[in-house]
């Protein structure tokens, strides 16, 4: 099967409703992101939301097997995903 090509889509997105094309149009605009907040939360601001110093947040994590995340062609971390520092929370909380 052929990926969809620009001409394909044109009868579809012609086909809905002018009031929902302008709604679907401002999703798409405002992204993923918008919806559910960010995906990577920073070292700093997960330590501050544990309670504990930066330092000893990494050992909480690495400990508890959490890989932090890392842009592509770095090595350093940027912090951790935030489902992730969700999960280790609310672990503590149980």
């Amino acid at each position: 099967m052929k990926p969809p090509t620009f001409d394909d889509l044109v009868p579809v997105w012609n086909s809905i409703p002018p009031d929902e094309r302008a709604s679907r149009l401002a999703a798409m605009k405002a992204g993923p992101m918008a919806a559910e907040g960010p995906l990577v939360t920073r070292w700093p601001a997960a330590a501050k939301s544990y309670g504990v110093c930066v330092r000893a947040f990494r050992n909480i994590t690495k400990a508890a097997g959490i890989r932090p995340v890392c842009p592509p062609g770095r090595q350093r971390s940027i912090g951790i995903r935030t489902a992730d520092l969700r999960a280790l929370v609310d672990g503590l909380r149980t």
